[in-house]
């Protein structure tokens, strides 16, 4: 009887740990998938002010080629500074996704046990509306 319990437990901790693992999964892939969704953007608004200075610098050639020549160099800096804010916000969320996911594989049991707290916790404040 005692031994089911413990087994049961032990059951369930390992379902705890296996959906904590699916949720990391899902949000490291979902983080990652945003950092690259943004880069990706970056990159193509980047390529439009590019375009669009272009044209702008073709009609405007004799009266402002100064005026040009300050104004691509701003988007330059502007679209490499977006790209590195781009860069350094997907490499802190990888960075996050990886200490996280090194926390749980060195400390595994407590994981599961912060995982199966949470879940008591839950549990408790669901049914004390009761």
């Amino acid at each position: 009887m005692a031994q089911d319990k413990v087994d049961d437990a032990r059951d369930a901790l390992e379902d705890v740990k296996d959906k904590a693992f699916e949720r990391f999964d899902d949000v490291k892939d979902k983080a990652s998938d945003v950092a690259d969704a943004a880069t990706s953007r970056l990159g193509e608004l980047k390529d439009k002010a590019s375009d669009a200075f272009d044209d702008a610098r073709g009609r405007a050639a004799g009266a402002f080629k100064d005026l040009s020549a300050q104004a691509k160099s701003g988007a330059a800096a502007a679209g490499a500074a977006a790209q590195d804010v781009a860069a350094d916000a997907a490499g802190a969320a990888r960075r996050a996704g990886a200490d996280f996911a090194s926390r749980i594989e060195r400390q595994p049991i407590g994981a599961v046990l912060a995982a199966a707290a949470v879940g008591y916790f839950i549990g408790f404040l669901v049914h004390a509306r009761r």
